[in-house]
């Protein structure tokens, strides 16, 4: 039957997305970084500050994390060191590390950077978003 030869032929092409979770509160910021990722099939939800993100980790599982740094309520360096906290509380350790959580920053000084690493973050992306760079980021 044509149908499920079609199907079985086209399964392997399909991209499986992650599920990731952006915390932004830049209204702009979030659509387009929401954009992004849905073109590469990821599905993804929105946290408006910190707060949101760590409260939305505790609801479900999440393959990586986009943190802002600056944000109302609680910024992505306290949310980071409260996520780290609560995942060691979880039993995670360096052979089964947590969530995978990457710096949303502005500010491309090495003093951030260096906080964003120390407080838990994996890794730091400068705006603005570039493409490339965020699915480079995800392939980690």
């Amino acid at each position: 039957n044509n149908i499920s030869n079609i199907n079985n032929n086209n399964i392997n092409d399909i991209k499986v997305g992650k599920r990731i979770l952006i915390a932004e509160d830049n209204v702009i910021n979030q659509k387009i970084i929401m954009r992004m990722l849905k073109m590469e099939n990821h599905e993804c939800e929105m946290a408006g500050n910190g707060a949101e993100a760590v409260e939305k980790l505790g609801k479900g599982h999440w393959d990586l994390i986009f943190m802002d740094i600056q944000m109302p309520v609680m910024d992505g360096i306290e949310a980071t060191r409260l996520i780290r906290k609560i995942e060691l509380g979880n039993g995670v350790v360096k052979e089964k590390p947590g969530v995978p959580i990457i710096a949303l920053s502005g500010n491309a000084r090495q003093e951030q950077r260096a906080m964003a690493i120390e407080a838990g973050m994996n890794d730091y992306i400068t705006k603005p978003y570039e493409k490339t760079n965020i699915i480079a980021k995800i392939a980690q």
